[in-house]
């Protein structure tokens, strides 16, 4: 019974003792990079008692860092997908009018061959007033060029009387 209480007094106390193990031999100088006092030495440490509220708010900190990383993640998956949207809508809005320019195109070059359209009818008044108009210029033009002619004819008619004349004189 002695040594049954003569353990139960001893066996904390071991706990708290301090253990050495050594690892490995010391070589004495075989080996340059080893020197006699190589060894390394494990210490048993004591037996801390947990600290439950301080494990817990640590816990609870935890928790709150980690959703407010996964919010910002989603904030910023959320900001991508919102940036990706948008851009997909410029473009289709492109698109769009890409479309609708190319449409109105079609339809001026389709009322263009309409002889009936406005727009033709207006486009051959013009025409007809430019013919009439270069029409006029050309008679001008041909009645200047007769009026010119005939003064050159004219003036070569009195060259040439002036010339017999002078032969006759002579």
């Amino acid at each position: 019974m002695k040594k049954n209480i003569f353990l139960l007094i001893l066996f904390p106390l071991a706990g708290l003792a301090q253990t050495y193990t050594v690892v490995q031999q010391p070589t004495y100088g075989q080996d340059p990079k080893y020197t006699p006092t190589t060894y390394t030495v494990k210490q048993a440490t004591p037996v801390v008692t947990p600290n439950y509220v301080g494990d817990a708010l640590n816990q609870i900190q935890n928790n709150i860092n980690q959703a407010q990383q996964a919010n910002a993640q989603r904030e910023a998956q959320r900001e991508n997908t919102q940036a990706i949207i948008d851009n997909q809508n410029r473009i289709e809005y492109q698109r769009i009018q890409e479309q609708k320019k190319k449409i109105a195109e079609q339809e001026r070059i389709e009322e263009e061959k309409d002889p009936n359209s406005i727009l033709n009818k207006f486009k051959n008044a013009n025409l007809k007033k430019e013919n009439e108009d270069l029409k006029s210029k050309l008679l001008q033009m041909e009645i200047l060029f007769a009026e010119k002619e005939k003064l050159e004819k004219e003036r070569i008619q009195k060259e040439n009387s002036a010339k017999q004349h002078s032969k006759k004189n002579k």
